[in-house]
């Protein structure tokens, strides 16, 4: 199943919307637009899929970085995207430790601890970024 539909579904389970007509005027678009999407004769575009992504509670850029590397008109723009979508996702954890950390930061009394930790922290977030994003580096594609 393409993203497209698979946003159309979740919306409309979300929505209890039964027919893609009741999603088409949900949405604000026209039933072909709909069943062009249905079809695979077209994709959502980037203003739809955010008014779904907020609907849904879903992380706007996962989405739009899933339909653009599904409707990447080459392979190296699809790379591009699949790179960049891999390294927001690791910014976005590493952003969620550290928030935890500091935290407990503010939680513990002893200064000279946290600020061990909180460095430990930020390094190890920064190896293992560094060695994901060597990893997962498509061939011919600069980091």
């Amino acid at each position: 199943m393409n993203v497209t539909n698979e946003l159309l579904d979740r919306y409309a389970e979300l929505e209890g919307l039964k027919t893609n007509y009741a999603i088409a005027k949900s949405l604000g678009l026209t039933p072909p637009t709909v069943y062009g999407y249905r079809k695979g004769k077209s994709q959502m575009d980037d203003t739809t899929a955010l008014m779904v992504a907020e609907r849904l509670k879903a992380d706007p850029m996962q989405i739009l970085a899933r339909l653009h590397i599904e409707r990447a008109p080459t392979e190296r723009v699809k790379t591009v995207w699949e790179k960049y979508s891999g390294r927001l996702l690791l910014a976005v954890v590493g952003a969620a430790t550290l928030t935890t950390l500091a935290g407990e930061i503010v939680l513990n009394a002893d200064y000279t601890q946290s600020a061990a930790l909180l460095s430990a922290a930020v390094t190890t977030n920064i190896h293992y970024t560094h060695i994901w994003a060597r990893a997962t580096a498509p061939q011919g594609v600069d980091s």
